[in-house]
């Protein structure tokens, strides 16, 4: 909310319909692209013998010589799960439809 009061910065006269629209359009696009390129970096790149995606990088971070504690562990193999769950939920939705 802080960044509507930065691009209206006119107290004066209040916002034009289009500009609400066009700046909450930019903050939205803005975090898509942001957290595109987040999972381009840190999912795409985890790489395990060939494999990628997200039980590449949990195979990664959970592995012997992974200085994580257990407790870390467990919530990265939770999340990982979770993730796939979610992912697999979604694919299914279209077959049934």
């Amino acid at each position: 909310m802080y960044v509507l009061e930065t691009i209206f910065h006119d107290k004066n006269s209040p916002p034009s319909e289009f500009q609400c629209i066009g700046a909450i359009s930019l903050i939205i696009w803005s975090l898509i692209l942001v957290v595109s390129i987040k999972y381009c970096i840190f999912i795409l790149k985890a790489d395990n013998n060939g494999e990628g995606g997200t039980f590449a990088l949990c195979a990664l971070l959970t592995q012997k010589s992974s200085q994580l504690s257990n407790r870390t562990k467990t919530y990265v193999n939770i999340s990982s799960i979770l993730a796939a769950s979610l992912l697999i939920g979604r694919e299914t939705k279209y077959l049934f439809v």
